[in-house]
């Protein structure tokens, strides 16, 4: 009798602990879905478990370490879980999260190598893959992993903007176009296909595509000033400047103030048919501040920007001045000077002078630029001024004019 009230109080006691790990268990649950992860993990390390359940509390503690941005915790953690159960996608999808977070791509890299082994019919996996290579500067392997997923699910319009965008950025877009055209074929209304086809109509000068792209994403709400500021300099290509003025200032209004904005806007003011001082002194300002915001190599174009802000203005010592301190690295900057003594100095002399430094400057580049478009109309300048020169007129491909407003469309999403 004694021993069987022994044994009744030991299951009794035994049916308390376990209410209790189930109750602490239940307690732990409801902590983590209202995010109190700290509290979570200090009743998760008192919880005396067995080893049936061992990996279930190791995962949660893993897990709270992550959410409060305990990684290097979390990482190990997971890792211990990983030895005794090596073919846990879950696991290995938590530690390629956490080591991309750690900027480890490498690693992320391995972890997803692995979750390719185990399911290779996943296409997640190969874009991860792809998408991974591409952080890491591997474009080659990137579209390789993204050609594997876009055959197993051809209708992956993810996948197929993806690699489209990949083309898009080696460059290569005669193989980025079948797909943008895929694409846009699966969902004409997809933001991503849209976008990539205005970048595809921009390199090809199309610019009323571009137009027709982005105005229709726009209408959609989407309002990326990447792209906006691709629309902007769309509308001055096609001439329409009172639109690329507008572009410009919204991307301004919205707090994109930026280079490539501030430029746009200045060569939009200058190629404005409203010539008055007011117009002029805002775009001399804008090349000022994209000069003072620059980190590109087109300082030199904002220069003669504002140099034919004052030639426009009237100003033509300042003009000239401006131009003087770019004589020697842009051969376009002697020309205007040229240009500037023989129509507003009426000084031919000094003229001819320039006109015949700028076509020696030309031909002293080993590769043409767009600063010697203007060759032909130089020597043809040259016999006019002096006819007893009789010089040739040589025979240069245009380039496109260095002065026009220009936007990357190089872009990694």
């Amino acid at each position: 009798m004694k021993n069987l009230l022994i044994f009744s109080f030991i299951i009794i006691g035994l049916c308390h602990i376990k209410s209790f790990a189930q109750n602490e268990a239940q307690t732990v649950d409801g902590l983590m879905q209202k995010g109190q992860y700290s509290q979570a993990l200090i009743l998760l390390e008192k919880l005396n478990v067995s080893d049936s359940t061992q990996l279930e509390i190791l995962q949660k503690q893993a897990f709270c370490n992550y959410k409060l941005g305990r990684f290097a915790q979390a990482k190990k953690l997971y890792y211990t879980i990983l030895l005794k159960s090596p073919e846990s996608s879950e696991i290995l999808l938590q530690i390629a999260t956490i080591v991309e977070k750690e900027s480890n791509f490498l690693e992320a890299f391995k972890s997803y190598q692995k979750l390719n082994q185990l399911d290779s019919t996943n296409t997640f996996y190969w874009k991860e893959l792809a998408r991974i290579c591409s952080r890491m500067e591997r474009s080659k392997e990137a579209i390789f992993y993204l050609k594997k997923a876009v055959s197993l699910d051809d209708d992956d319009i993810e996948g197929i903007a993806s690699l489209a965008n990949l083309y898009l950025n080696i460059p290569q877009d005669d193989l980025a176009e079948p797909f943008i055209e895929k694409g846009f074929k699966l969902d004409s209304s997809s933001i991503k296909i849209r976008y990539l086809r205005s970048r595809l109509f921009y390199r090809k000068s199309d610019f009323k595509g571009v137009e027709k792209d982005i105005s229709y994403v726009m209408s959609l709400g989407d309002s990326t000033a990447f792209y906006q500021r691709l629309l902007g300099t769309a509308y001055y290509q096609m001439n329409d400047i009172p639109q690329a003025i507008a572009t410009f200032k919204r991307l301004l209004k919205i707090g994109e103030d930026t280079e490539n904005v501030r430029a746009g806007l200045a060569f939009a003011l200058l190629k404005s048919t409203v010539n008055n001082h007011e117009i002029l002194h805002e775009a001399n300002e804008n090349f000022n501040q994209a000069i003072d915001l620059g980190t590109s190599d087109r300082i030199s174009d904002y220069e003669l920007g504002i140099a034919d802000v004052y030639d426009k203005n009237g100003d033509t010592e300042f003009a000239i001045q401006n131009l003087q301190r770019l004589i020697n690295s842009r051969p376009k900057a002697v020309f205007r000077l040229a240009e500037i003594y023989e129509k507003k100095k009426k000084n031919k002399e000094m003229a001819l002078v320039y006109y015949q430094e700028y076509v020696r400057a030309c031909e002293k580049l080993k590769k043409p630029t767009s600063d010697c478009n203007f060759i032909k109309l130089a020597t043809r300048r040259i016999n006019e001024l002096n006819p007893k020169l009789k010089l040739e007129l040589p025979k240069v491909t245009a380039q496109k004019d260095s002065n026009e407003v220009e936007v990357d469309t190089v872009r990694h999403d």
